[in-house]
């Protein structure tokens, strides 16, 4: 599970977006600005962590292994190395239409050299994740871009409508930590303002939703959660129409599913995979369903929508839910769908502790 706290000024998102749409210049993000390169300084050696996991960057070693949460084999790295290297976005043709097939190229280059970075870590099967996402959350996808000899990323994708949306690259490059890029973008003919687009999110009645005749809930206990700990979401699949639990979900981008959730204002983002025993028995290969469980840190409180992708007979499948993460000043039971349990979260600020749930 990855976290990414994003601080995004207004006036520089728009000042991209509108390069896009015919300025001087390719459609970079504004923080990483081109400058000349620079001899890097002499780094410190980490100190005792040699290896790390892609996912959970504060699972740290001096060993080679497998991380205790995911089960992913953890990898050389130290993510306090480095900054975050520099991700440039370029899209073809530069004024974006909805509907219209836009081809973008994205190159990454190394913090303190500016030198292209070629070599990357594969996660969950792919160089590059990238979640294409409408500000008002309504449209989702997620893609990967294809790798070149140069460095480059490209990919071809179509807005599926008008408006504001946001690109979340999610990449390793070798020898930095695992980081996330947000890019703003927008499409031809719009005259509203990212304020004005963005989600006004109401939470979902029911825990349940149903998608290519699989139904999926999610059901929690109400564990004991601080601040900053990590929240269980357990999720169950059920044949929609035979009312009997899903046990052949299949392995996509090597695992039983992937767990995206976005804050409303699009400053939280979290990208989860399901945990596995980090030794499983050989006998007892693990199965799809019918339960699967993630793991998944929600940094504050407020309304968030999660996008659950899953496989089954072939056929990659989305649900989406939306809820609330109240802080202490505004528990109430409105606040959660009913069902037969719901999501335990819990919010430290200012010494205040918050536990909420709704017994099954």
């Amino acid at each position: 599970m990855r976290t990414l706290l994003l601080s995004l000024v207004v006036v520089a998102a728009l000042s991209e977006t509108l390069a896009l749409l015919g300025g001087t210049r390719p459609h970079t993000v504004a923080a990483m600005a081109q400058s000349a390169p620079v001899a890097p300084p002499q780094l410190a050696e980490p100190q005792g962590a040699a290896f790390m996991c892609p996912m959970h960057p504060d699972v740290m070693t001096t060993q080679p292994g497998k991380c205790p949460r995911c089960s992913m084999d953890l990898i050389p790295g130290n993510p306090l190395a480095l900054p975050d290297f520099r991700l440039h976005v370029e899209a073809t043709p530069r004024v974006i239409k909805a509907g219209q097939s836009t081809s973008f190229r994205f190159t990454v280059r190394h913090p303190l050299t500016g030198a292209i970075a070629r070599d990357f870590v594969t996660i969950h099967d792919k160089l590059f994740h990238l979640f294409v996402i409408s500000r008002d959350l309504d449209e989702f996808a997620h893609i990967h871009p294809v790798s070149h000899a140069d460095g480059s990323f490209t990919i071809d994708y179509t807005l599926p409508k008008p408006g504001h949306y946001m690109l979340f690259a999610d990449i390793l490059p070798l020898g930095g930590g695992s980081q996330i890029s947000a890019v703003p973008i927008v499409t031809a003919g719009i005259d509203t303002d990212i304020v004005s687009s963005q989600a006004r999110l109401t939470p979902d009645a029911a825990w349940a939703k149903t998608a290519d005749g699989v139904r999926v809930e999610i059901l929690n206990e109400r564990p004991t959660v601080l601040g900053g700990e990590e929240v269980d979401f357990m999720f169950k699949f059920t044949d929609a129409a035979k009312d009997t639990p899903i046990t052949d979900l299949e392995r996509y981008l090597g695992a039983f599913g992937h767990l995206l959730i976005l804050s409303e204002d699009m400053t939280e983002y979290v990208h989860a995979h399901p945990r596995e025993e980090t030794q499983p028995d050989p006998n007892k290969p693990p199965t799809g369903g019918p339960e699967v469980l993630f793991d998944a840190l929600l940094p504050k409180s407020g309304l968030y929508r999660a996008w659950l992708q899953f496989q089954r007979q072939g056929k990659l499948s989305t649900v989406s839910f939306t809820f609330a993460a109240p802080n202490a000043g505004e528990v109430s039971f409105a606040h959660f769908p009913k069902g037969p349990a719901v999501i335990s979260h819990a919010w430290a600020r200012a010494g205040s502790v918050l536990s909420v749930g709704l017994a099954k």
